[in-house]
């Protein structure tokens, strides 16, 4: 289907295709502005190219709907953006899915999104979700290894409570931005988790944020400049096994990892001893106490760090050694 091919026309109410094709191309602007109400991908497509801005403006497009089979999908950046979607279901089988930037951006009727393929990397683009107002259940079937959450995917979702990670994610990145202004209360991620960065700003702004835990599994985790800014967080603990731990600074940018100018942070975060490297660039907003000197194997902290406290813990002393019972000195 070439590029601008049903582009703004206002009547066409619904578009059917016969089966036989097995790869499909929906071109630039394709339906953009028309008055399509539901469109279909017929039985037998094994790839699928949504492209630029295909379905956007769409707003009176409900459903679009896709069989089994597909198994490379590419929904290309603002592909249904400012569209009237309910829903959206990425079907089984899909073995390579790709979500580019703002691909659903400000679809303000969309209320529930599921991703029922086994993919092992899943990239949802810069924007893909955002301002999308009614989305309030956004589900990842597990298979997922590596899932990469791009700078403001989900901002602005003001009605998202729950974030899921799906089982069997090792790696997971969290891009700038990521959900800053959406409604999370709770970000649940499971065990499997190594390696865990946190972009700048992620969350700034989840006003209901009351709990962030991780894994206990995560190895290697990074945090950047202003991640929980702005969250009423509880407590922070870092997962006991991290060997790696980073809080990154953005030099464009300034805010400190928790709390904000106005408010008081009402924890320290705590270094665990399985710390080996550690480098502090970003102003953690709180008390921070590391293991004792010379404990870490690497170590770097930023000088003129304006809102952070650092303390250490004292060495734990030896052990007196025990007296086997009934041979204690009694001269």
């Amino acid at each position: 289907i070439g590029d601008y091919s049903y582009c703004a026309n206002i009547n066409l109410g619904n578009f059917i295709m016969a089966e036989g094709i097995e790869t499909l191309n929906i071109g630039r602007s394709a339906f953009s502005y028309a008055g399509l109400e539901n469109f279909a991908i017929p039985q037998g497509v094994t790839k699928l190219n949504i492209g630029d801005s295909s379905f956007k403006g769409n707003s009176k497009l409900r459903n679009f709907i896709m069989a089994e089979g597909i198994e490379i999908l590419n929904i290309w950046e603002m592909a249904f953006s400012d569209a009237g979607l309910g829903n959206f279901e990425i079907p089984q089988g899909v073995k390579e899915l790709n979500i580019r930037g703002h691909a659903f951006a400000n679809c303000r009727n969309l209320t529930d999104f599921v991703i029922l393929s086994g993919v092992t990397e899943l990239n949802i683009g810069v924007d893909a979700f955002g301002e999308c107002s009614n989305l309030r259940n956004f589900e990842i079937s597990p298979g997922v290894t590596k899932l990469n959450i791009r700078g403001d995917a989900f901002s602005g979702c003001s009605t998202l409570t729950d974030f899921v990670v799906p089982q069997g994610v090792k790696e997971l990145n969290i891009g700038y931005r990521s959900f800053t202004g959406s409604a999370l209360r709770n970000f649940s991620m499971s065990e499997g988790i190594e390696t865990l960065n946190i972009g700048l700003r992620a969350f700034s702004g989840c006003d209901n944020m009351e709990n962030f835990n991780m894994p206990n599994s995560v190895l290697d985790l990074s945090i950047g400049d202003a991640a929980f800014n702005r969250c009423p967080l509880q407590e922070f603990k870092i997962p006991d096994k991290v060997t790696r731990l980073i809080f990154r600074r953005n030099h464009l940018y300034y805010g400190t990892v928790f709390g904000d100018s106005n408010s008081s942070v009402p924890f320290a975060v705590a270094v665990p001893d399985s710390v080996q490297e550690l480098t502090i660039d970003a102003d953690i907003g709180t008390q921070i106490v590391l293991p004792p000197e010379k404990h870490i194997t690497k170590e770097k902290i930023a000088d003129g760090l304006r809102d952070t406290t650092i303390t250490r813990r004292e060495p734990q002393e030896a052990p007196e050694a025990a007296v086997p019972q009934g041979e204690a000195d009694t001269t």
